[in-house]
C-alpha cells in the first residue's frame, strides 16, 4: 500500500493494523530531540558509565553495562536518573506513535528499564492503555519483572 510517492507499506503491516495486531519496536531515537531531550542510548551509557569503565571499540551497548554493573554501579538506578527528567514532554513521534493504532486503548508499552521512558508510558496511559517494564538487558537476556497495570 503507497501512502506516497516514496513509502510502499507492506500489506501484511496493513493488516495487523487493522486487525489490531500491530506492534512497533521504538527504541531511544523517539524520546531524542525537544521537547523529550532525552539522550540516546549510547550517550545513556557513557552517562550511567560516569567514567569508570570505557566502552571498548565494537562492544554491543548491552553487553558494556554489563560490564558496569559487574563494577557495583547500579545501571537501573543511574538510568532512571538520566531519564526520569520532570521537565521533559513527549514529542509529536510519541503522539503520532500512539496514532498509528485503531483502538488506543489497546496499546501496549514495553519499555527497556535501561531507556525508561516514561513518556512514551504517560502518552499511553493517557488514552487508556497499559504498559509493561522489563529489567535490563543482560548477556543471558532479559530479566522479566511484573506488568505496572493489569494485564
Amino acid at each position: 500500500m503507497w501512502i506516497n510517492r516514496d513509502v510502499d507499506l507492506p500489506q501484511a503491516l496493513v493488516a495487523a493494523q487493522r486487525e489490531g495486531r500491530l506492534v512497533i519496536f521504538a527504541g531511544a531515537g523517539v524520546s531524542m530531540g525537544a521537547p523529550a531531550n532525552l539522550p540516546s542510548f549510547e550517550q545513556l551509557a557513557d552517562q550511567i558509565a560516569g567514567g569508570v569503565l570505557a566502552r571498548r571499540p565494537t562492544e554491543p551497548l548491552d553487553a558494556y553495562l554489563g560490564r558496569v554493573e559487574q563494577h557495583g554501579i547500579n545501571v537501573q538506578a543511574r538510568a532512571r536518573q538520566f531519564i526520569d527528567v520532570e521537565t521533559s514532554a513527549p514529542r509529536p513521534l510519541h503522539h503520532a506513535l500512539i496514532r498509528l493504532f485503531r483502538d488506543e486503548s489497546a496499546v501496549r508499552v514495553v519499555r527497556n528499564s535501561t531507556k525508561l521512558d516514561r513518556l512514551a508510558e504517560e502518552k499511553t496511559c493517557a488514552f487508556g492503555g497499559q504498559g509493561l517494564s522489563r529489567s535490563a538487558p543482560t548477556r543471558g537476556g532479559l530479566r522479566r519483572e511484573r506488568p505496572r497495570s493489569g494485564w
